[in-house]
């Protein structure tokens, strides 16, 4: 009788579903003009939301303040999933094409006045008025957003005004500075003041409260002025 001939199965070995990476020290980095959280992350290999963990933000629309310390975790503390490859369908169907919220949608905006080092005395009673040229039409869900702040004697800057305020869209080309303002410079900074504008998308609540908000323009230059 015949003997039957068995053929042996090559065995498949399982892929592994994540990569380990190196672990590395923890360490901080200083927040740059123009720095992102989706920018940091991917320049020391780490996911953003990673990045948002080790320093307590839980709002990935939030700015980042120029100078502002960031804790950057290890590498290895959060492994990094093995993508999954997809099979192409048969027949497929090109998808449209969509502009993502925080694309920049307008050039920096050119400010006017005050010009670069203009000094203003008279106290909390001197009208201060910010201007600056514009970008053009602004869609209903886009404004203007005016960054003040204050300089101490290290030349560094505090941010005092950051975001949309929940108030009526900024849709103008100037904007007054708040009496309360006035007297938080130090007096070791010659009471100077630094600001720039720049267009966001905002996204407001019936009652007119800022929901969400994103960068559609670079910002425009720095011009810093003094309030005796």
């Amino acid at each position: 009788m015949p003997t039957a001939t068995f053929t042996p199965t090559a065995m498949l070995t399982p892929m592994p579903t994540t990569v380990a990476v190196a672990a590395a020290q923890e360490r901080t980095y200083t927040v740059q003009s123009g720095d992102t959280l989706s920018g940091i992350a991917g320049r020391f290999g780490i996911t953003t939301q990673a990045l948002m963990a080790a320093n307590g933000i839980t709002d990935s629309t939030r700015l980042l303040r120029v100078g502002q310390e960031l804790v950057i975790p290890a590498q290895g503390a959060t492994p990094l999933p093995l993508p999954t490859p997809t099979p192409a369908p048969p027949t497929p169907t090109p998808s449209p094409t969509t502009t993502p919220a925080a694309a920049m949608r307008h050039a920096a905006p050119e400010l006017k006045n005050p010009g670069d080092g203009t000094p203003y005395s008279g106290g909390v009673e001197t009208l201060i008025e910010l201007n600056w040229d514009s970008v053009g039409t602004l869609a209903a869900d886009e404004e203007y957003v005016v960054h003040v702040g204050i300089v101490d004697a290290d030349g560094e800057t505090e941010w005092l005004q950051e975001g949309p305020l929940n108030e009526q869209p900024l849709k103008g080309l100037s904007w007054s500075m708040p009496d309360w303002m006035h007297g938080q410079a130090s007096q070791e900074s010659g009471r100077t003041y630094r600001w720039f504008v720049q267009v966001e998308w905002v996204i407001r609540d019936e009652a007119g409260n800022v929901v969400s908000h994103q960068p559609i323009s670079p910002q425009s230059e720095r011009c810093s002025f003094s309030w005796q």
